[in-house]
């Protein structure tokens, strides 16, 4: 791009410092994008730029140093509004370009396929003068906002940074040394600054652009990589100053004539060689260069200069190298020869296909013996072939060696045969209730090695609908907690993956509580769901807590008070998923703790489940057998924290079962003896 119309009063200042510095260090400045995020809301549109498409630029844009009916890409992005990444998506997007210029209008049409962030075409100006080129196309159903972009074509050369030559074609590992000419005819300034420029490449993979560093220390010379074509850039004063050149890097080959050849023994044949550099149409024979290295695979046919002296039956591969550049010819010599070949070497279980046979002698070349030679298998639990009619059919997996007799001569070709299949894969096969699973379904057969992507095309059904149900073919919905099969069916196969789903659950511990005025409990939100098969402590801080009676028991982050007798339930919510735990305030001061049974016996290993009640002055109990503290007085029983005495051994004195809660106490007697239980009563005798 060249910059024209500078004030006339900034050139002399300019060159004053040029002049007093003595050395101008070329260097390059990285003008930052925006930073900003963007909005992944916003709609998305369409960025053209003809810069190396490995450097996106966010605004986009198409500079002014093309040429005149030089073509040179263009690069479509995908862009999200005010994103500085370009993004993909996951159809097909078909975009039409317009290209307005002085004298004509041109229509160009490409598509960015699934996946890809960006599509690119090659255009050409036939004009000089100012362009327009606006992007229109449909982004997620909608029409794009079309937004032109000018530059201009073949302007008049005057102040800017000129490259030279603009337009040169060298060979894969060959080099262009190009000068870089500032020019400000106003200050009668015209300077080669190839050694202060800094040089580089759109696409190093095609040819790379050296600078006045380590390792080169060679600015201005571009090398050719690979073939293709790559514009060369040189930028001055920070960016003040820019030019480019395109490059096209061609590959250069040789050839061997003929490639293959088929004489007699005793009879010598001269190949002969050419090198093309891609660049110039002529060929150069190298058939008798010095340069030329002429190699052969079998020392007792020796070539010389491209001249071949055959003394030994057989084929043989003749070799010419120039300039790290190989090509090989086969020479094939008087020797009967069967070769065996056919369209197919791999089918499906069941398919049928034809091999062919060709004869080659002295006399004969390639000559069809298909019906005349016997055809046989090396395995016919794999593949059949007819005796005379050289057609295989595959009968089961694997890989059969077919064998083709003709007089004395042999000939084997491998035949592979594949059971076709059908797998299905789910992107998750434990989800919670309400998920969208993704389903694929892969074919894979002696055509598709790799699998073939089947989903739209397979029939999709559910072992359990009421647990998952098919909504579409590869999409799966989660309904209810439960294991369903995701059956898929295509070409007669069928396939299955089992998918689990999960009901999302809270749990709060203690799932009760009872407790006195004033006092208070911590309940502990546990979660489980498909993700969280061990139950998931839950901070209390991320549930949301409430109380159905506030005045008898208020809860902050899962810490429960008892203010005022009454009950109340307790309820915790998270991630949409609720629980609950009923909570009974009870006045301690006018309530006594009961334990019933008060007396039992039980034989040794026999068992008891004692309960207490806390009883208030009107004579309502509350249940508080799991909230209570429990113990024994005596080692011949033991005694569960939620009140089930066991008889251990033989203790013919009482045992005190006794109960605490909340600093009231209660007590029942427990015998344990041998002959079961004794006896038993609602009061103490």
């Amino acid at each position: 791009m060249k910059t024209n119309g500078m004030k006339k009063f900034f050139f002399p200042l300019l060159l004053l410092l040029l002049i007093s510095a003595g050395i101008l260090a070329s260097s390059t400045v990285s003008l930052a994008n925006d930073d900003d995020k963007g909005n992944d809301n916003e709609a998305k549109s369409f960025t053209v730029q003809d810069s190396d498409p490995e450097h996106f630029v966010k605004k986009g844009g198409i500079s002014n140093d093309h040429l005149v009916n030089t073509s040179f890409p263009v690069y479509v992005f995908i862009t999200n509004n005010g994103q500085v990444q370009p993004v993909s998506v996951s159809y097909n997007v078909d975009v039409k370009l317009t290209l307005n210029g002085p004298k004509s209008k041109q229509d160009f049409s490409l598509t960015i396929l699934k996946g890809d962030t960006y599509g690119t075409l090659n255009i050409s100006c036939p004009d000089s003068g100012t362009y327009t080129l606006s992007v229109e196309g449909k982004l997620d159903g909608k029409d794009s906002e079309p937004e032109p972009w000018t530059f201009t074509i073949g302007s008049t050369p005057g102040s800017g940074l000129f490259i030279e030559p603009d337009h040169s074609s060298i060979p894969v590992h060959g080099t262009e040394h190009l000068k870089a000419r500032l020019l400000i005819p106003e200050l009668h300034i015209d300077w080669d600054v190839t050694s202060l420029v800094w040089w580089s490449s759109d696409n190093e993979n095609i040819a790379s652009a050296g600078n006045f560093i380590w390792p080169n220390w060679d600015p201005g010379l571009v090398t050719g990589v690979s073939p293709g074509t790559t514009t060369i850039r040189a930028s001055f004063l920070f960016g003040m100053f820019t030019g480019s050149a395109v490059v096209e890097v061609s590959q250069p080959s040789i050839e061997l004539i003929p490639l293959s050849a088929r004489i007699n023994v005793g009879i010598p044949f001269q190949f002969q060689a050419t090198y093309t550099d891609g660049i110039s149409p002529d060929p150069i024979d190298l058939t008798k260069d010095a340069g030329a290295v002429w190699t052969t695979s079998n020392p007792l046919n020796p070539v010389t200069l491209g001249l071949v002296t055959p003394m030994d039956s057989g084929t043989t591969t003749i070799t010419v190298t120039y300039q790290g550049l190989s090509k090989s010819a086969t020479l094939t010599l008087v020797q009967p020869i069967l070769t065996l070949s056919g369209t197919k070497t791999k089918i499906n279980v069941g398919e049928s296909t034809p091999f062919q046979a060709s004869y080659t002698d002295a006399t004969h070349e390639n000559q069809d013996v298909t019906t005349v030679v016997d055809w046989t298998s090396g395995n016919s639990g794999i593949a059949n072939i007819g005796l005379h009619t050289g057609v295989a059919q595959g009968v089961g997996a694997g890989t059969a060696v077919l064998r083709a007799t003709y007089g004395t001569v042999e000939a084997t070709i491998s035949l592979t045969v594949v059971q076709p299949s059908l797998t299905v894969h789910l992107d998750k096969t434990r989800v919670n209730t309400g998920t969208t699973v993704t389903g694929k379904a892969l074919y894979t057969d002696a055509y598709h090695d790799s699998g073939q992507d089947v989903t739209l095309s397979a029939n999709w059904s559910s072992s359990a609908t009421d647990v998952a149900s098919i909504v579409a073919k590869g999409t799966i919905q989660a309904l209810a907690a439960g294991t369903a099969d995701i059956q898929v069916q295509y070409n007669s196969l069928n396939a299955v993956s089992q998918l689990t789903v999960v009901q999302p659950k809270l749990t709060l511990a203690p799932d009760h509580a009872v407790l006195g005025i004033g006092a208070s409990v911590v309940l502990q939100a546990n979660y489980t769901d498909a993700d969280n098969v061990t139950p998931l402590n839950v901070p209390s801080a991320e549930v949301e807590w409430n109380s159905s009676n506030s005045a008898v028991a208020g809860v902050s982050l899962g810490t429960v008070s008892g203010l005022t007798p009454g009950s109340a339930v307790i309820s915790a919510l998270y991630l949409g998923v609720r629980a609950e735990a009923p909570v009974t305030v009870v006045n301690l001061q006018s309530i006594q703790l009961s334990i019933e049974p008060l007396t039992a016996a039980v034989e040794v290993g026999g068992t008891v489940q004692f309960s207490a009640y806390l009883i208030d002055g009107e004579g309502n109990k509350t249940n508080v057998t799991n909230d209570a503290t429990w113990s024994s007085s005596g080692s011949g029983v033991t005694l569960s924290s939620s009140g089930l005495a066991t008889g251990v051994s033989v203790n013919p004195l009482p045992v005190t079962i006794t109960a605490t809660f909340n600093g009231i106490s209660g007590s029942a007697a427990l015998t344990v003896s041998t002959g079961g239980v004794i006896w038993e009563a609602e009061e103490r005798p």
